[in-house]
């Protein structure tokens, strides 16, 4: 990470963060998204919802989201804006969200990912996650299978 980048703890209370993570949203998966506004505003808002923002100078460039049940986390949303992939965003974002739940004393971490998305299935991978169920049909615009990955802390 360099100097002017920074990983943020978004919250509800500035609206032009659901914009915002909607805007890197449709960047990041060439113009398409079932995600709306109001969906990011409503988990920004719920104490069980935790997104961290990636920023390069002002900029959002970046966020992952999940929720967390007591010593549970699922990463519901996770995007880069397409003119910043492959520079380590994902990676700093996962480590980051990893060290915030490590103090929540969170153990479990869950995902789905598209069988196709095979960056994202790399980079799971590399941070230690392991595939352990296939889901049929779990994304529907356009229809796929996801795999599901977990990771256990010790």
């Amino acid at each position: 990470m360099k100097v002017t980048d920074t990983v943020v703890i978004l919250n509800g209370e500035n609206p032009t963060i659901a914009q915002s993570l909607y805007d890197v949203t449709v960047a990041a998966n060439n113009g398409q998204t079932t995600w709306k506004v109001s969906s990011f505003q409503t988990e920004l808002s719920d104490s069980n919802h935790l997104y961290l923002g990636y920023y390069k100078e002002d900029r959002l460039v970046g966020y992952i989201g999940c929720q967390i049940i007591l010593d549970e986390m699922s990463i519901n949303n996770f995007a880069v804006h397409s003119d910043y992939k492959q520079q380590g965003i994902g990676t700093d974002l996962i480590k980051q969200l990893l060290a915030v739940c490590e103090e929540k004393e969170i153990r479990f971490f869950y995902l789905e990912v598209r069988v196709s998305n095979q960056a994202a299935i790399h980079l799971y991978k590399k941070m230690g996650f392991e595939e352990v169920a296939l889901r049929k049909d779990y994304y529907q615009q356009p229809k796929e299978d996801a795999y599901i990955f977990q990771l256990i802390k010790k």
